[in-house]
């Protein structure tokens, strides 16, 4: 039976230090929240799929993270409403997810038959993120 490797042992693994690396120097090794370029830096995945290993996914599902950030954005996708994970999934940094939600709020006490997902299509649309 194979040994299964952990999550800590996955980020050691040679495929994800290579990719880590790039996305690090497309960022300028700065932090793509705070812009803080003196401190150690994380590789956040935007969101994470089922059976994907850390160093299969996209660049575009990367960014370069200080600690700080990190954790806050973390946080918020464990903690946030669905609608809001479905926003980080379309690429959303956790800024745009909490200005996309007021937003939201205000169309949905004003227009009392909205429902939130089409609020949520709405928003897209206007921001011509909808396909």
């Amino acid at each position: 039976m194979p040994n299964k490797q952990t999550y800590a042992d996955k980020l050691n693994d040679q495929r994800w230090q290579e990719v880590r690396k790039r996305i690090l120097s497309r960022d300028r090794n700065t932090c793509q929240l705070c812009f803080n370029n003196e401190v150690t830096l994380h590789v956040h995945h935007h969101y994470y799929e089922k059976d994907t290993e850390p160093w299969d996914y996209d660049d575009c599902v990367l960014v370069s993270l200080c600690e700080k950030c990190h954790a806050k954005e973390d946080y918020f996708r464990e903690n946030h409403s669905k609608d809001g994970r479905f926003l980080l999934r379309q690429g959303f940094m956790r800024s745009d997810i909490s200005e996309i939600e007021n937003i939201l709020s205000v169309i949905i006490n004003k227009k009392g038959k909205h429902k939130r997902a089409e609020a949520t299509k709405l928003i897209l649309h206007l921001l011509d993120y909808s396909k």
